[in-house]
Order: C-alpha cells, then sequence, then structure tokens
C-alpha cells in the first residue's frame, strides 16, 4: 500500500526518524512502535527504540528492544555493547559483563567494552581486572582518554599516587580538555599534601587560561593551606572579578578570614555567598561555628535550624553538627527546658541519619556525647565501641571512651585511651 507516493512501513519510519531529530522521543517511540506491525526492516528500528527508551530513562525497555536487535544481528558489537550499557544502568552488573565479552568477542578491537568492563569490575572490587581493562583500552587505542581518567582515578583511589601522576602524565597531551586534566593532577598533590608541586601546575593552568577564575581560586586555596593568607586573599579577589557569580570563591575568602579570626568580614561574604545560593550548605556550617566562637547563641540556633531545614539529604546538618550545636547554644543560654529538647530532638537526628548511614563513626560519637546529658553512660560508651569497630583510627572515639573509663574510675583504661587519642592526633580537640 502507497500513500502519496510514500510505503506506509517507510512513512512511520520516516516520521519517526524526523521526530527523533527534533527531540520528540516519546512521539518517535510510537511512531516507530508503528513501523514493527508493517512489513518493514525491523533491525533499524529495534535500534533505535533501544536509544531513545535509553534517552527516557526507560532502560528494561531499551534492554529488551537492544536484544530484539542482537537477535536480528547476533554479530553488531555496537548493539552487544549497548545492551550491555542497559544492563549495567538496571545494576544487573554479571549480565551487563556478559555482553560487553560478547562484543569483545565479536571485534577483539572494539575498545569501548574494554573500559565498560573495566567499570563492572570496579564495583565487583576486583581492582586488578579493572586496571587491566583499562589497560588493555588504553594498548588498542592510545587516544582513548576514558580509559586514562578511569585508570588515573582507580589508581589515586587505591592509594597509588606515583602511578597516577604517571597515567595522568601520559593523557595529558591526548587531552582536548588540558584544564580538566590539570585539575585532576592538582587534586591528587593536594590529597599527598605536596602543595608545592599542585602549585606548579596551577601556574601552568593560569598560563594557558589567564581569564579564567578556576586557576585563581585553586592557587588561593594551596597558598592559604601554606600560611599565605594575604596573598591567598588577593588571589580570591582576582577570582571574584572574573565570576561574580561564584559561590565557592565568596565561601573561601570566609574561611580564610575566619581562619585568621577576621570574623564580622567572614560573616559578610558568608551572607553573599548564600545570597547567590541559597543551599550553599558549607556556608551554614562555618556561619554556625563562627557565631559559636562569638557566643551568639540565638542565631547559632536560628542558622541551625535553618540548615536542617534546608537540607534534605541530613548528611550536611549532621556532619556540620547543626543539631548537636544547636543542644550546645540552649545549654549555654541555661535554659534546661529547651536544652533537654534539643538533646533529645539530636538524639533521634542522629539515630536517623545512622539507620540510613550507618558506617560513619563520628555519628555514633556524636550521638555518644548527646547521651551523656542525661547520664546514659553505658549507652554512651556503647556508641564510642561501635565508633572504634568502625574505624581504629578514631581518634574521637578514643578520647570520649577515656572521658568514660575516667568517669568510672578506671584510671588505666583512660589512660590507655587518651594515649591512642594523642597517637592518632596530638591535636585532637573536643567536639
Amino acid at each position: 500500500m502507497k500513500e502519496f507516493g510514500i510505503n506506509k512501513e517507510d512513512k512511520y519510519k520516516k516520521l519517526a526518524d524526523n521526530l527523533k531529530i527534533m527531540g520528540k522521543y516519546n512521539e518517535a517511540i510510537e511512531y516507530y512502535k508503528k513501523a514493527l506491525e508493517t512489513s518493514i526492516d525491523k533491525f533499524d528500528v529495534y535500534a533505535n527504540l533501544g536509544d531513545l527508551f535509553d534517552k527516557t530513562g526507560k532502560y528494561e525497555e531499551a534492554s529488551e528492544a537492544y536484544g530484539h536487535a542482537i537477535e536480528l544481528q547476533p554479530k553488531n558489537e555496537l548493539l552487544l555493547n549497548e545492551k550491555g550499557n542497559m544492563l549495567f544502568k538496571l545494576q544487573k552488573y554479571s549480565d551487563a559483563l556478559r555482553y560487553y565479552s560478547k562484543a569483545i568477542y565479536v571485534n577483539c578491537r572494539f575498545v569501548v567494552p574494554y573500559y565498560n568492563k573495566g567499570l563492572v569490575y570496579e564495583i565487583f572490587d576486583d581492582t586488578d581486572q579493572a586496571i587491566k581493562c583499562y589497560n588493555l583500552a588504553i594498548d588498542i587505542n592510545p587516544k582513548y582518554e576514558d580509559a586514562y581518567t578511569a585508570k588515573a582515578r582507580l589508581e589515586e583511589r587505591l592509594g597509588n599516587y606515583e602511578e597516577s601522576l604517571s597515567t595522568y602524565s601520559k593523557f595529558m597531551n591526548l587531552s582536548s580538555n588540558s584544564n580538566k586534566v590539570f585539575s585532576d593532577i592538582i587534586k591528587l598533590y593536594i590529597d599527598m599534601k605536596d602543595y608545592k608541586s599542585a602549585l606548579k601546575y596551577v601556574e601552568k593552568l593560569i598560563e594557558i587560561n589567564p581569564e579564567e577564575s578556576s586557576g585563581y581560586y585553586v592557587k588561593g586555596v594551596l597558598v592559604n593551606y601554606l600560611g599565605k593568607s594575604d596573598e591567598s586573599l588577593e588571589l580570591m579577589n582576582k577570582a571574584i572579578k572574573l565570576d561574580r557569580k561564584n559561590p565557592k570563591m565568596y565561601y573561601e575568602k570566609a574561611l580564610i578570614y575566619s581562619n585568621v579570626k577576621k570574623y564580622e568580614k567572614s560573616l559578610m561574604l558568608l551572607d553573599e555567598t548564600l545570597n547567590i545560593d541559597p543551599d550553599f550548605y558549607e556556608a551554614y556550617i562555618l556561619k554556625i561555628n563562627i557565631l559559636m566562637n562569638l557566643k551568639k547563641y540565638k542565631k547559632v540556633i536560628y542558622y541551625c535550624n535553618v540548615l536542617i531545614e534546608r537540607d534534605k539529604t541530613k548528611m550536611y546538618a549532621s556532619y556540620g553538627k547543626a543539631p548537636y550545636k544547636m543542644y550546645l547554644a540552649y545549654k549555654e543560654i541555661g535554659n534546661k527546658d529547651e536544652t533537654d529538647k534539643a538533646c533529645e530532638y539530636a538524639i533521634t537526628y542522629y539515630d536517623d541519619i545512622i539507620s540510613s548511614s550507618g558506617f560513619i563513626p563520628e555519628f555514633y560519637v556524636v550521638k555518644g556525647i548527646l547521651l551523656t546529658h542525661f547520664l546514659r553512660y553505658d549507652d554512651a560508651k556503647e556508641c564510642y565501641d561501635y565508633a572504634i569497630a568502625l574505624d581504629q583510627n578514631y581518634a574521637g572515639a578514643y578520647y570520649y571512651r577515656s572521658k568514660y573509663y575516667e568517669y568510672q574510675g578506671m584510671k588505666k583504661d583512660a589512660e590507655k585511651d587518651m594515649e591512642r587519642c594523642k597517637k592518632i592526633d596530638k591535636n585532637y580537640n573536643e567536639l
């Protein structure tokens, strides 16, 4: 059957093709489905459906469509890889690995599935196999940037900093985004606490892009690490001139002023940070800490409440200890009823965050401290024990368990834990 000289089979597919080009994915899907009801060659239709289902987040349907396409062309390495990608997105990692291996079997020079296999092996925590896959990808295509990035990132995660730097160095001349490579190398040196080497790469970054704010910003952070607060402030001012709407520039400048105890200037900059981005949670945390130092406890309570209300994830408020600091502020004010309520609320808050993210020792320690307010010392000690079980090098847990032992008159145990705390962190201060 023909309509206006076009086969009905072709009409549906051409309409779908045009809708796909226009970005009207859902409409395109419907017309590809109509094309499937005709006698048209179905391979291209299934392949397009797989792509569109992927684009619209329908990974089960995408996987099924790619499966039908593979039945028609079982040696199409591109679609075998895409089928693997859908299974990866569905967290069916073993099945994804199988399809990546099939793609490699069909074409051993096809580089992408080697990289994808590496990602799967990382999820399986088989880091040796992951590195091997990234190396194979690089051997096949020495210009394949994703493999260099993944390998360097994994080497860094494993603490193999020198190997990671070597990988980044090989990658540097290939990358179309030298800024990204320089930034990764700088971050790596910062992780190694080799700030002078990091500075050398920051200088290169500024030399390449003198009108980019990022180089001045990172250099400002680094020289601040080195204790050069005045130079750091000058660099932050340069960064702000180039990027006035970036909240992290103002926040970092506020942090510098806070470190040198110029709190009023710091608070003004934090206000500017929050004017630009009201959800810049680190700014609330720093503001709360400064206000605690200034003994402005009512303002502490206000900003703790704001942070808790805005942070739906609870992670920033928990790490920033907003519920705990609200309790401390009420305690300093001397309102016993409100202090008790704040303490009960904080305990419940940390119970909730522990139940969802139970592998963070700091949360157990904070809960333990709060429990002591209600004289629940044995429960507090149990929290410190949990924290130590999670991380035997967490100084705070030994510190507060030492206080528990001291209160119980267990002098030797108290001294042992305090000694352990100071060995881990000789400058540890109470929360």
